[in-house]
């Protein structure tokens, strides 16, 4: 009975040292984007700000801590699970904060930290209750036709008209003289 409990105790030994052994280091989490105002739809917070990263595969959870970076004081930090992908926390106009996300595995071994700050300030931005008036439409019109314009004449039609003129003076003379 003694031998059974060593082996059975070596055999768990043995497999829950090579499946820690096995286990992958996350790697880097990429993607981390502090944003703001808070948007929800079209209504946005201008206290709060977020920090969103991308999914990193084979991981067990996410450690994030958001710093106010002036005066280097953590304003939030947690793990949360796999499912959570942003989190929104409090700001202060004028402050710069920063995200930086890691990712750790089952085995408790995390990857490398992703990282971003962003200055929150409001100014420049779009006022959210300021309306845009519709464009302003000027009265419909009704398109005058127009006659294609008269060209002058060229210089052989000049030529033909006084010479044709001519003509007909000699002609006109003739005549009177003959009569």
């Amino acid at each position: 009975m003694r031998r059974i409990l060593i082996i059975v105790f070596a055999c768990l030994t043995f497999f829950s040292i090579s499946s820690v052994a096995n286990a992958q280091v996350p790697g880097i989490v990429t993607g981390v984007l502090v944003e703001y105002p808070e948007c929800v739809g079209e209504s946005c917070s201008f206290v709060q700000a977020s920090c969103s990263w991308a999914a990193v595969t084979g991981v067990a959870s996410y450690n994030y801590v958001i710093t106010e970076v002036d005066t280097s004081t953590q304003i939030q930090t947690a793990t949360v699970d796999t499912s959570t992908l942003r989190v929104v926390f409090p700001v202060t106009q004028e402050k710069t904060y920063k995200c930086d996300v890691f990712a750790t595995n089952s085995s408790g071994q995390s990857g490398g930290i992703g990282t971003h700050s962003l200055l929150c300030s409001a100014e420049g931005l779009l006022d959210p209750t300021v309306t845009v008036a519709p464009p302003i439409v000027g009265p419909t019109s009704t398109r005058i036709p127009t006659k294609p314009p008269i060209e002058a004449p060229g210089i052989f039609t000049n030529t033909v008209l006084i010479l044709g003129g001519v003509m007909i003076i000699i002609i006109a003379g003739l005549a009177l003289i003959l009569l």
